[in-house]
This record gives structure tokens, C-alpha cells and sequence, in this order.
């Protein structure tokens, strides 16, 4: 079944309304479907790409709003999710999934890669364009983390059950506090459903 024909379910989502407007709010979406796998438990906030949506500086992708464009206003606001896997099903892993590119490419004259990446967005692939690795190493980061030699939650700084994604923009926008990492935890982390 095409995924724009599945029957409308109600679920909750941040949701820019308008410009430096966050709300937490219930909004139409597809039913899941056996593709759909992943059950969310946290987001992170992206300072930099979701902040410039939130302000209204962008469109789409790396399409900058205009004088004359329509508002991008209402957006459900989010990518970088963590969830738990609720069922193997491999043709669903190619959408929202992750891409590691090792190695070197052409010159830029031959493809245009803005237009290339476009495409991929649109089905939530994620990349990593890193010049050297390998899986080895990739283990090994994987490795030190799990040891604790590498303190990856000391980016952290602060954390926001969901329904409270306004308050986390907000300390964002006014540097009311410092901040670096700002993660929102879902119902499902929570156990809730």
C-alpha cells in the first residue's frame, strides 16, 4: 500500500506553529504500517538545523526562506531520534536509516551533490561522510564509549520530558541558561504509551 493512501491516526508531536513557536500537540498522521519499526523514546535538538526552521530561515532541506515565500509554518519539528526496534522487517530499514561513506569522490563538477543528498532526505537516511573509516574503528569509538573512555553524555546539559519542548526551545532561544545538548524524552521512554 502507498504510504500517502494509509487511514489517518491521531498522535502527538512537537510542532513549530510559528516563528520561535513551539507547541506540543496532537496532529494527523498515517497509520504505522509493517515498514514503520521504531518506537520513540528520545529526541535531540539540533541548535543549529531545527533552530533555523523554528526562526523561519528555511523551507526545506538547505532551501532558504525568501521575502515572498509562504510560511513553513506548521512543522513537525525533530530527525535525530533514538527508539527501540519493535520488529525486524529488512525492506523497512533503507527508510530512516544510516549511511557511512568512507573514502574519496570526484570533483564536484561531476555530480551535484546538493541535488543527489535531496533525494535521500526524503526517505530520512542519515550519513556520516568520513574520510578513513573503517569498521574497525567505527567498533572501536563504539568500543570506547561502551567502556566510558569516551563520555558522550557530558554533551548533555539538559532534559525535557516532551510535552515540555516549548521550555526546552525557549532556553535555547534566550541562553537564559548554558546549554549545549538538550534531549527530549517520549512517553515510551517513560513507559507511557
Amino acid at each position: 500500500m502507498r504510504r500517502d493512501a494509509r487511514t489517518l491516526m491521531e498522535a502527538n508531536a512537537v510542532v513549530f506553529t510559528g516563528p520561535n513557536q513551539v507547541a506540543w500537540q496532537k496532529i494527523n498522521c498515517p497509520e504505522p504500517g509493517a515498514e514503520d519499526v521504531v518506537e520513540l523514546h528520545h529526541s535531540w535538538i539540533s541548535n543549529g538545523t531545527e533552530g533555523s526552521f523554528l526562526r523561519g530561515e528555511r523551507l526545506s532541506g538547505d532551501v532558504a526562506w525568501r521575502p515572498g515565500d509562504p510560511a513553513p509554518f506548521p512543522m513537525v519539528a525533530g530527525y535525530q531520534k533514538v527508539g527501540r526496534v519493535r520488529q525486524a522487517y529488512l525492506p523497512a530499514m533503507v527508510r530512516g536509516g544510516h549511511v557511512v561513506i568512507a573514502g574519496f569522490f570526484r570533483p564536484s563538477g561531476d555530480v551535484n551533490l546538493q541535488t543527489s543528498l535531496q533525494a535521500f532526505r526524503n526517505f530520512e537516511l542519515s550519513f556520516d561522510l568520513v574520510s578513513g573509516a573503517t569498521r574497525e574503528r567505527l567498533e572501536a569509538t563504539m568500543a570506547w564509549v561502551a567502556d566510558g573512555r569516551l563520555d558522550t553524555l557530558g554533551c548533555l546539559t539538559h532534559r525535557f520530558p516532551v510535552e515540555r519542548a516549548a521550555e526546552a526551545w525557549r532556553i535555547i532561544a534566550t541562553k537564559s541558561e548554558p546549554v549545549l545538548g538538550v534531549v527530549l524524552d517520549w512517553p515510551a521512554s517513560r513507559g507511557a504509551a
